[in-house]
């Protein structure tokens, strides 16, 4: 039985340890390295600690491959300590590496069956699936053109330039397993999980960051002065988080938080995360309360000056919150001005979401500008996407795994397990 798995992280790992457990013929697909989301965790956040137990994070056939000690079972790991002790040691001894393809998935379809095509007496597995990747031409090719230039010489320079672009390549499979996670398909920054006034023109600007793509992209905002974060779940957590030595060290750099919730962070249920959060918040918070009072005693002392004296002595300066919260505000549009160079963000709300208080026109909307936006506001899991779109929906032999969690993922493979048997059982 040759089986697929389309994915880079744990989850996709343990399915593909799985079925080749089992002695199945399996082809791991991965885009990047191994590790997926993990990876950005080990590396940015190492101390991230996991709510699940070693246990519940692991497989059976996992442990058993890494002889994973068991008076660790009880206890909670961190992203490095279930990197190094686990992930890692699992894809070496399971030989994953040389089942694993690194290339894109763009589509998955039945070789000849069209979606609705029914064949008479049998089932559409009789059909292949086919496995639509792009190629790198770097891994293949152009390494050939590196190693042997005269030959390639003779080919001409069209034909060698050619030789740059992605090609795509295909392999058939008895079975599909899409375990490429929940992290594609996010939410836009607008209200109502919709596009924003102009975000859909502007977000080619190469500021704007949607889901994990600012943890995972690693940009460079060393230079910027304003940043924007739209939501208030985990993605918004980390991306605080891995901002928070450059903005204790940049004096002069603002944060604005957007949420519409009334209680940002409250979906947060991480406790190593709120922890680090809370910190973070207090820090800033207490930073800024002696801001305030050391300005208090500046201004009282400028006062006290004779007027001869105030003028050749600049008045303190009142400090602001650098790092801002707006909850219970939608953002409306991101637009740039005719009068001021760059982006810049306008969010607003409504009294029912501030307790039914009257505000302001100042305090219902509110403009700021951006040299960054990351928009963190959940994922949308659609029955199907871009690469399944050819596939019947519920087409036997295509499990779609795609935004479980790592613990109920794990007995998600077992549940494919028995459906994969029962193809083979007589009716």
């Amino acid at each position: 039985m040759k089986l697929a798995v389309v994915g880079q992280g744990p989850l996709a790992i343990h399915a593909a340890l799985h079925f080749k457990h089992l002695g199945a013929d399996v082809t791991l697909f991965k885009k990047q390295a191994l590790g997926g989301n993990l990876h950005l965790l080990k590396t940015h956040f190492p101390h991230f600690k996991f709510q699940k137990s070693w246990k519940d994070l692991t497989s059976e056939i996992g442990r058993e491959l890494v002889e994973l000690s068991p008076d660790l079972l009880s206890e909670k790991p961190t992203a490095k300590e279930y990197w190094e002790n686990y992930l890692v040691p699992i894809v070496e001894k399971g030989d994953l590496f040389s089942h694993a393809k690194t290339a894109e998935v763009v589509r998955v379809h039945k070789r000849f069956l069209s979606q609705k095509e029914v064949i008479e007496g049998r089932t559409r597995l009789l059909d292949l699936f086919r496995v639509v990747f792009t190629l790198d031409p770097k891994e293949s090719i152009l390494k050939q053109v590196e190693e042997n230039p005269e030959a390639f010489e003779q080919l001409g320079a069209e034909v060698v330039n050619s030789l740059h672009e992605t090609v795509e390549g295909f392999h058939d499979f008895d079975l599909v397993i899409d375990a490429r996670g929940k992290f594609h398909s996010t939410y836009p920054m607008g209200a109502s999980n919709t596009f924003a006034l102009n975000e859909k023109r502007l977000n080619d600007e190469s500021i704007v960051y949607y889901g994990a793509d600012f943890l995972k992209k690693s940009p460079d905002f060393s230079s910027a002065k304003n940043i924007v974060l739209v939501g208030s779940g985990e993605t918004i957590a980390l991306s605080l988080l891995k901002l928070k030595d450059w903005f204790v060290q940049n004096l002069n750099v603002r944060l604005y938080i957007f949420t519409d919730e009334k209680l940002p962070f409250s979906s947060i249920t991480n406790p190593w995360l709120q922890n680090e959060l809370k910190t973070f918040f207090d820090e800033t918070s207490a930073g800024y309360e002696n801001d305030k009072q050391e300005f208090e005693r500046r201004i009282r002392a400028w006062r006290d000056l004779e007027d001869y004296e105030k003028v050749k002595v600049a008045k303190p300066t009142e400090p602001v919150n650098r790092m801002q919260l707006f909850n219970g505000y939608s953002v409306v549009a991101m637009d740039k001005l005719l009068d001021r160079e760059g982006v810049f963000v306008t969010a607003e709300t409504v009294d029912f979401r501030q307790d039914f208080q009257e505000l302001s026109e100042s305090e219902t909307l509110k403009t700021v500008p951006a040299d960054f936006i990351i928009v963190g506001k959940g994922y949308r899991l659609l029955p199907r996407d871009e690469v399944s779109e050819g596939l019947m929906l519920n087409e036997p032999g295509y499990f779609d795994m795609r935004g479980q969690s790592l613990h109920s993922g794990l007995q998600q493979i077992l549940e494919i397990e028995k459906a994969v048997m029962a193809f083979f059982q007589r009716q």
